[in-house]
């Protein structure tokens, strides 16, 4: 111990006698801690934190999550992307898990404007994730207000233009406003009915996407320009329909 404190006052008055050195040990040492800590921010929200849902641990991608947009090739082999009547047979032959549903493989970024309100300013821009009917259900998901999809959206081709929205973006475009409950917002050339809120702190399937709107998977050519239809022939445009459970 006292070997420790002689070379600990020798140290420090070392760091006296030189100001210079000191101070770029100082800032050296400050940057190096702060980059660190960013890195760890970043690092426990992209793949430490879990996902804020019911039983995050058996959340299955029956895709690569990490992979986006839409692919063209043959039916046969392997994929990263899963085609929409691909899903369709996976859901209605499932066997295994408690409930399969898809979601939108990328989401699509578009304009957004409320019906009723002031048309002269140009529309926001909101993100949009086009999800099958179980997505809430599967995900153990509720909504403060109103209601989620259920499964029987997925029934109808061109379904009910409806909209479930995140407690965020009702905070920060609505101003938590309480009427906000069957107003329509508008995507492209399509009003969307706003049926739900989602709980607070849901952010989507996979962490580090924040989707600012859910609409049905039945809706998805309203807000982006995928397909969804079975193939005609061998070459078949994959839609970005990434399959979970």
């Amino acid at each position: 111990m006292n070997g420790f404190i002689k070379d600990l006052r020798y140290g420090l008055r070392s760091l006296v006698k030189h100001p210079a050195f000191t101070l770029v040990s100082v800032i050296t040492l400050a940057l190096g801690i702060g980059a660190n800590t960013a890195v760890f921010t970043v690092l426990n929200a992209v793949m430490l934190r879990t996902l804020p849902v019911r039983d995050p641990d058996q959340l299955v991608f029956l895709s690569n999550p990490d992979r986006h947009g839409v692919n063209g090739g043959q039916e046969t082999g392997p994929r990263f992307l899963f085609a929409y009547h691909e899903f369709e047979w996976l859901r209605d032959h499932n066997q295994v898990f408690s409930e399969v549903f898809a979601v939108q493989s990328a989401l699509s970024t578009q304009p957004v404007s409320v019906e009723g309100a002031d048309q002269s300013s140009e529309a926001e821009r909101a993100r949009i994730s086009a999800v099958s009917g179980g997505y809430f259900a599967g995900l153990g998901v509720s909504t403060i207000q109103g209601r989620p999809f259920t499964a029987e959206i997925d029934q109808v081709s061109n379904a009910t233009p409806v909209a479930v929205i995140s407690y965020d973006y009702w905070k920060n475009r609505f101003a938590l406003d309480p009427s906000i409950l069957g107003r329509r917002i508008r995507v492209r050339q399509t009003s969307f009915e706003i049926i739900g809120i989602a709980r607070t702190g849901f952010s989507g399937e996979t962490v580090g996407s924040a989707p600012d709107l859910w609409v049905p998977l039945m809706m998805e050519t309203e807000v982006s320009k995928h397909m969804l239809g079975p193939p005609k022939d061998v070459m078949n445009k994959y839609s970005g329909a990434r399959s979970s459970s």
